[in-house]
């Protein structure tokens, strides 16, 4: 969770000095807010919960393929051990 917490800090867009916009998440956006003139009706703006349910889903689906290889891995290495 670090991990992915410092990869969405490294790798997050902020141009509200410009009136642009601040978006996090990755792989999927999950928290965006507007700035000046960039700001219109139709974007939402704010905590996206499609978008962290998303990103939580997915890291938890990376926690389970990388348990699930490693647990692999090692059962063919105690195999070829014995």
């Amino acid at each position: 969770m670090i991990f992915w917490a410092l990869i969405n800090y490294v790798f997050s867009k902020n141009d509200l000095d410009s009136d642009g916009f601040f978006e996090i998440g990755i792989p999927f956006t999950f928290y965006k807010e507007y700035a000046g003139l960039y700001s219109n009706g139709y974007a939402a703006a704010g905590l996206l919960w499609k978008g962290l349910v998303a990103d939580v889903l997915f890291i938890f689906l990376l926690f389970l393929l990388f348990f699930y290889i490693r647990r692999r891995v090692r059962r063919r290495k105690e195999i070829h051990e014995n």
